[in-house]
């Protein structure tokens, strides 16, 4: 089953139905930092996008899911709120130059590391990246193992960014990083 098939049928289900709390990570630093164009990539239902928004963020939100953004677009509607959205398989869609640039790019749970080592394409200079994913540590089956950071690697930084802040516990690891001018 392809990726768009597997979430699709995801969301139609009781994934669609619930919508879990931002990431604590996001929350916290996306609070500080100072505005404008913000995608949320691989957004699902959109927590991570809602929450950009709600807070003044000009937000995109991009998954493999029409469904999981039909869901997003309708809890943006009901919220007042405005939230670009876009059904792209990154992994195998180029997004164009023109269409990148963000002052912030919010990542959570997904892990390509072909697609990790080119995030710094989608920030703009002196902008800043929110990831956060599961490591091997986490418990449980899911994320399967390829899914996963090795302990520390994530504190190892991401190409073409400067660390500004990075946790590990509990089977989680998020940074705080800006691209460079």
């Amino acid at each position: 089953m392809k990726d768009r098939e597997r979430w699709d049928t995801k969301y139609e289900g009781a994934a669609g139905r619930k919508q879990a709390d931002p990431n604590a990570w996001v929350v916290e630093w996306a609070g500080e930092l100072s505005g404008g164009r913000a995608l949320d990539l691989a957004s699902g239902t959109g927590r991570h996008a809602l929450h950009l928004a709600s807070a003044g963020w000009q937000v995109s939100a991009w998954d493999v899911s029409p469904v999981g953004l039909s869901i997003l677009e309708r809890r943006a509607g009901e919220r007042g709120l405005s939230i670009e959205t876009r059904a792209i398989d990154v992994l195998n869609e180029q997004p164009a130059e023109e269409e990148l640039g963000f002052e912030l790019v919010v990542c959570v749970l997904f892990l390509d590391r072909a697609l990790f080592a080119e995030l710094h394409r989608y920030v703009a200079p002196g902008g800043h990246l929110i990831f956060s994913t599961a490591t091997e540590d986490l418990a449980g089956e899911k994320p399967p193992p390829r899914f996963r950071l090795r302990r520390g690697e994530l504190a190892e930084g991401v190409p073409g960014f400067e660390t500004v802040k990075t946790s590990e516990s509990d089977g989680m690891a998020a940074i705080l990083a800006r691209r460079a001018e």
